[in-house]
């Protein structure tokens, strides 16, 4: 060996490929499932009495528990209130529609539509 060095400089190296960031996923127990959820695949979640329903597609997964709990784990995935009861994905929608001067829905991509409460038009339409 002659005791060479590489002359190389690292700078000049390709920087490596940051790892695709997968979706995070929910486990949601339903019934007796344990379910994995993507939080891109869920349309919006309902709250009943001491239940919520996830709806994703036409499958919905209900589970025991309040939607403030969802509200705080999914507000940064973009997830918004847009009724007490409903918490909305945000990349779900097509557009918001004023059906008169107090009332408003919002139409799904999928064609569906769910009410916007009065008091949360303001803060929807700034967001959308």
């Amino acid at each position: 060996m002659t005791g060479e060095h590489s002359t190389r400089d690292p700078r000049s190296a390709a920087p490596a490929e940051a790892p695709a960031v997968l979706p995070p996923r929910l486990a949601v127990r339903s019934g007796d499932r344990l379910v994995l959820v993507n939080v891109g695949e869920i349309d919006w979640i309902e709250a009943n009495d001491n239940y919520v329903t996830i709806w994703r597609g036409t499958e919905a997964l209900t589970m025991r528990g309040p939607l403030k709990g969802w509200e705080n784990r999914l507000s940064t995935h973009g997830f918004f209130r847009i009724s007490r009861s409903v918490l909305l994905n945000l990349e779900r929608v097509r557009e918001l529609r004023r059906l008169s001067p107090r009332r408003y829905r919002v139409l799904l991509k999928d064609g569906r539509q769910l009410k916007v409460t009065r008091g949360c038009v303001r803060k929807a339409k700034r967001l959308l």
